[in-house]
C-alpha cells in the first residue's frame, strides 16, 4: 500500500529520523515514556503504561498510530487478534517489519490515514498525536477508521492551562522544539475534541505522577546512548529539557495524560 504523506510530514519525519529516532531507540524501546508512578526503570514503566492503556480494550483488529519500531506489538498481540501499525518514518516501519513479522506496518501520516471507515475494533496511540499539525483533524481521522463501539486509548503530552505566563510559554516552545516539534495543547482541549466527536465513556487521567523520576532516567539513558551514535549535541539538548521539566515537578507546565473514549 502506498504511503500517504504530505510534504511537510516527509520533511518532519526525515529530520526526526536523522536526529532523534536512532537515539531514542538506543535508549529504550519505542513504547512511550512510560508510567513511573509504580515502576522503577524505563522498561517496566513502559510495560505498565501499555497495560494501563489497553485495559478497557477488547480483542479484534487494532490500529496503533505512530508505532515507531513496533516495540508495543508483543503486548498488544496478547489481546488483539490482528494489529496494524502506522508511522510517518519509513525507516521506523522498515525496522518494525524486520523485528515483528506478525503485525502489518504501513507508512502513514496520522492526519491522512489510508484505511476505509470503520476498519478497526480498537485504536491506540502513544505520543503520536502531539506531532499532528491539527489535533482535531487527526482525532477525527482516528474516529473515522474506528468501528462503532470501539475504544480509542491515547497517551500523550499536554499542558496545564494555568501556565500562560510568558516564561512558561517560552519554556514550552523550547522544549517542544527539542523534542521534534511537538504541538502541545491544554489537557482540556484533548477532552473537548473527544466530546465534540460524540465519544462515550470519556476518561482523562493524569499520568504525570513519577514523571520527574522518569524524565531524569530518560535524560541519563539518552546521553549514554549518544556516545555510540555521534548524537551528543541532540542528546544533551533533550536531556536539558527533561531535567528542566523534572525540576519543575508536579507543578510544572507539562502533563502526561491518558485519554480513553468509546465510539457510539
Amino acid at each position: 500500500m502506498p504511503s500517504l504523506l504530505s510534504p511537510a510530514s516527509v520533511a518532519q519525519s526525515s529530520a526526526w529520523s536523522k536526529n532523534l529516532n536512532p537515539l531514542f531507540n538506543a535508549a529504550g524501546p519505542s513504547v512511550g515514556h512510560g508510567d513511573f508512578s509504580t515502576s522503577r526503570d524505563i522498561g517496566a514503566a513502559q510495560q505498565a503504561l501499555l497495560q494501563r492503556l489497553c485495559q478497557p480494550l477488547g480483542s479484534g483488529h487494532w490500529l496503533q498510530l505512530s508505532c515507531g519500531t513496533g516495540g508495543a506489538s508483543p503486548v498488544i498481540l496478547e489481546r488483539a487478534e490482528q494489529l496494524t501499525g502506522t508511522d510517518p518514518d519509513p525507516s521506523q516501519i522498515d525496522q518494525a517489519r524486520r523485528t515483528h513479522p506478525r503485525p502489518r506496518f504501513v507508512v502513514s501520516d496520522t492526519e491522512r490515514l489510508p484505511f476505509a471507515a470503520c476498519s478497526f475494533d480498537n485504536l491506540l496511540s502513544i505520543q503520536g498525536l502531539s506531532h499532528a499539525r491539527d489535533l482535531e483533524h487527526a482525532l477525527h481521522q482516528a474516529w473515522t477508521v474506528l468501528k462503532p463501539g470501539g475504544w480509542m486509548a491515547l497517551a500523550d503530552f499536554a499542558t496545564q492551562p494555568r501556565h500562560n505566563q510568558l516564561v512558561d510559554r517560552t519554556k514550552m516552545r523550547w522544549i517542544a522544539g527539542s523534542l521534534g516539534g511537538l504541538r502541545l495543547q491544554p489537557v482540556e482541549r484533548w477532552q473537548g475534541h473527544m466530546q465534540h466527536m460524540g465519544m462515550q465513556e470519556i476518561q482523562v487521567v493524569d499520568l504525570t505522577a513519577g514523571m520527574a523520576k522518569g524524565l531524569n532516567l530518560w535524560a541519563d539513558a539518552l546521553v549514554a546512548a549518544s556516545r555510540g551514535l555521534g548524537q551528543r549535541a541532540s542528546a544533551q539538548l533533550i536531556a536539558r529539557s527533561y531535567r528542566s521539566l523534572a525540576k519543575a515537578g508536579a507543578g510544572g507546565p507539562l502533563r502526561y495524560v491518558g485519554v480513553w473514549g468509546r465510539k457510539r
